[in-house]
């Protein structure tokens, strides 16, 4: 999570284990509304590199099943902290893959906080 100047407050890494790319990008913005949350972050603007996600977040309709068990309250939490969202280029999400590659190396959930 970045402010309006592109500073980092608040960046994780987390394990998910083996799944499909669309439960891993879940898990993750998930994971990273649920944080916003804790944190009291507000003015959200969530960006990713899945349009399928982002295109699924928009319509508020129908979702792959495998998504299931995390769809309800990633909707909720839309809900409540109501961000703006929008696709990304690949390009756009280097520091979220780095994070993500660090997860699969040490196989373990880390916060990482910028004060």
């Amino acid at each position: 999570m970045r402010d309006s100047k592109a500073k980092v407050i608040i960046a994780f890494a987390y394990f998910y284990g083996t799944s499909t790319n669309m439960v891993a990008e879940a898990r993750a913005l998930l994971d990273g509304l649920r944080l916003c949350k804790a944190f009291g972050i507000v003015n959200l603007v969530v960006e990713s590199d899945s349009k399928v996600l982002m295109d699924l977040i928009s319509k508020k309709e129908s979702h792959p099943w495998s998504i299931s068990s995390y769809w309800l309250e990633m909707m909720l939490l839309m809900d409540q902290l109501r961000p703006s969202h929008q696709h990304q280029f690949r390009e756009g999400s280097k520091v979220a893959d780095a994070l993500a590659n660090e997860a699969v190396i040490t196989k373990s959930n880390q916060v990482f906080q910028a004060w």
